[in-house]
C-alpha cells in the first residue's frame, strides 16, 4: 500500500518569521503556513486585548506590559523555531528581504498606529483638563471617559490621572446638587473637596461655588430678618474664603447694622434688657472697629442714639428700677467710640438710682434700697442726688432696724437753729443713725468716766459730767435717733422751736 505525505512546507527566513510574530497578530505563522496557529493565536492576542480592557490595565502597567513582552516574544521565539524546521532548505536572498521587509513594516506601521491612538488620548486628556479649567465638569467628563475607555491600552499615566480627574468632577457636582436651600450641606461638601484635592484644576471654580453659595446663604437668612445668622455666615466666609472675589465686608457691615436697628425696634416694643442692648451695641462697635472703611459705617453715629433712645424706655416710662441695670450697661461702655451715649447715660443713671432707692423706701423695702443708694454714693459722690442719697441710705437702716416706717428724708446733714446735745453714756465708742425730716449721723467716743454696768438709764444718765457729747443744731420736726448696730435701741425726738434739747444715750435704753 502506498503512503501520501503532505507536501514539504516552503522554506521561510527565521527572522521574517520572529518579526510579523512580534506584531501579535499571528502573521509570522501565517507566513509559516501555520494556519491554525495563526487563528488560535490571534484570537489570544484579542482576548488579551479584552481583559486589558475590563480590567483597567492602565492602573496595573507593570503586570500587564510583563504579561504583554512575554507573549508576544514567545511568539516571536516560537515563529523562529518552526521557521528552522525549513532551514536546511535555502531561502533565496529576494524571498529573505521581501519577508523581512514585510516584517519590519508591519512592526513599524504598529508602531506608528500605536503613537497616532496615544496622541488621540492624550488629545482627549487634554481636551478634559481644559473643560475641568473652565469649571465644566459635564464636557471633563465625557474627555476623561473617552480616556479611560477606548484609550485604556495607551498605558499613559494620562490615563490613570483622567480617572483620578474624574473622581474630582463626580465629588464637585455631588457637592454643587446637594437638596434646594441646604446651604450647609453644600459648603461642608465643597471645603471637603477642596481638602481631599488642594492641587486640582477645579480649585478656583470649588471657591467661586464655596464663596457664591455663602453669599446666597447669608441673603437668605437677612431676607428673614435673621442677622445673627447671617452675620455668622459672613464672618464663614471671610474665613473660608481668603481671596473672595466680592469683597464680602460691605455686606456684613450692613448686617451689622441692620442687627442693631432691629434690635434697637424690639427694645422701644418691649421692656428693655441688657442683653438686648449689648446685642446692638456690640454690633455697632464692631462695624466702628473692623468694618469703618464699609459705606455702612457712616450710619454709626445715629444708630448709637437710636439704640439708647430705645434702651432708656423703661426710664422715659418712670420704671426706675427696671431701667437701671441697662443704664449700668450703656455708662461702662467707651465713652470715646459711642457717640456721646456715655455722657448720656450718665446724667439719667443718677436720677434713676436714687428714684429707684426712694421708691424701694417707700414701700418699706429698706435692705433693698441700699444696693441703688450705694452705686449712686460711690458713682457720683458730688452730685446733689448723692446727697440725699445719703439721708435716704441712713433713714433705710433706721428703717430697717427698728422694723416700722420711716419718714422720707429731705436732705442729708445737720440744719436748722435749735440745739440738740448728745451724750454717751457706755464705755465703748457709739454711731447714732438720726432720721426725720432730715437724715445725718453722729459719732460719740467712748466714755472713759462711765461704769460698765447701771441698774437703768436714770442712773446711767444721772449725770453728763464727763460724758462725751455733739452738738447739733436741727429744725423742728419728729426724728428717731438708731445706735447703728443695735437693734431695737433707739430714742424718738420731737423737736419744737425754741430753747435746746438733750439726749443721754446708753446702751441699756430700749
Amino acid at each position: 500500500m502506498e503512503v501520501t505525505y503532505p507536501p514539504p512546507l516552503p522554506p521561510r527566513f527565521p527572522p521574517a518569521a520572529a518579526l510579523l510574530n512580534l506584531s501579535g497578530l499571528g502573521l509570522g505563522y501565517a507566513y509559516l503556513g501555520r494556519w491554525l496557529r495563526a487563528v488560535l493565536y490571534l484570537l489570544g492576542t484579542a482576548v488579551l486585548v479584552v481583559l486589558a480592557f475590563l480590567t483597567n490595565a492602565a492602573s496595573a502597567v507593570g503586570p500587564w506590559l510583563v504579561v504583554g513582552v512575554a507573549w508576544l516574544l514567545w511568539m516571536a521565539i516560537d515563529g523562529w523555531r518552526l521557521a528552522m524546521w525549513t532551514a536546511p532548505r535555502r531561502v533565496s536572498v529576494a524571498g529573505r528581504i521581501v519577508s523581512t521587509a514585510a516584517g519590519v513594516v508591519t512592526i513599524v506601521a504598529l508602531v506608528a498606529g500605536f503613537l497616532v491612538y496615544d496622541g488621540a488620548g492624550r488629545s482627549a486628556y487634554e481636551t478634559g483638563l481644559d473643560a475641568q479649567r473652565r469649571g465644566d465638569c459635564n464636557a471633563a467628563v465625557t474627555a476623561f471617559d473617552t480616556v479611560t475607555g477606548p484609550f485604556e491600552l495607551t498605558f499613559g499615566p494620562y490615563v490613570t490621572e483622567a480617572a483620578v480627574k474624574r473622581v474630582e468632577c463626580d465629588e464637585f457636582t455631588a457637592a454643587v446638587s446637594a437638596g434646594q436651600g441646604d446651604y450647609r450641606g453644600v459648603t461642608t461638601k465643597l471645603k471637603e473637596h477642596r481638602t481631599a484635592h488642594p492641587s486640582s484644576l477645579l480649585l478656583p471654580t470649588v471657591l467661586d461655588r464655596l464663596e457664591g453659595t455663602y453669599r446666597d446663604w447669608a441673603e437668605s437668612l437677612r431676607r428673614s430678618d435673621d442677622y445673627s445668622e447671617a452675620i455668622t455666615v459672613y464672618r464663614e466666609l471671610l474665613t473660608e474664603v481668603p481671596q473672595p472675589r466680592m469683597d464680602p465686608r460691605p455686606a456684613l457691615a450692613e448686617t451689622y447694622i441692620a442687627l442693631a436697628t432691629s434690635t434697637a425696634q424690639s427694645m422701644a416694643s418691649t421692656s428693655p434688657s441688657v442683653s438686648s442692648a449689648k446685642t446692638a451695641i456690640d454690633a455697632l462697635l464692631i462695624v466702628r472697629r473692623e468694618l469703618g472703611a464699609t459705606p455702612a459705617a457712616s450710619q454709626v453715629d445715629g444708630k448709637f442714639a437710636e439704640v439708647f433712645a430705645a434702651g432708656r424706655g423703661d426710664f422715659v416710662k418712670g420704671r426706675w428700677c427696671p431701667s437701671v441695670p441697662v443704664l449700668d450697661y450703656f455708662v461702662g461702655l467707651p465713652a470715646a467710640e459711642t457717640s456721646g451715649v456715655v455722657g448720656a447715660a450718665n446724667n439719667d443713671r443718677v436720677l434713676a438710682l436714687l428714684e429707684c432707692g426712694l421708691e424701694r423706701f417707700r414701700a418699706g423695702a429698706y435692705l433693698e434700697t441700699v444696693e441703688p443708694i450705694n452705686k449712686l454714693v460711690t458713682g457720683y459722690p458730688e452730685s446733689p442726688q448723692a446727697q440725699l442719697g445719703r439721708a435716704v441710705a441712713i433713714s433705710a437702716k433706721v428703717g430697717d432696724g427698728r422694723k416700722t416706717a420711716v419718714e422720707v428724708p429731705a436732705s442729708f446733714g445737720t440744719e436748722g437753729t435749735i440745739l440738740m446735745k448728745v451724750y454717751n453714756a457706755q464705755p465703748g465708742p457709739m454711731k447714732l443713725l438720726v432720721a426725720g425730716p432730715t437724715a445725718f449721723e453722729i459719732d460719740l467716743p467712748g466714755c472713759t468716766v462711765c461704769a460698765p454696768t447701771y441698774p437703768n438709764d436714770t442712773e446711767a444718765c444721772k449725770t453728763f459730767d464727763g460724758r462725751p457729747t455733739v452738738d447739733v443744731r436741727i429744725r423742728a420736726g419728729t426724728y428717731i435717733m438708731f445706735q447703728d448696730g443695735v437693734p431695737n435701741h433707739y430714742q424718738p425726738w420731737v423737736i419744737s422751736s425754741g430753747g435746746y434739747y438733750t439726749s443721754c444715750f446708753w446702751i441699756g435704753n430700749q
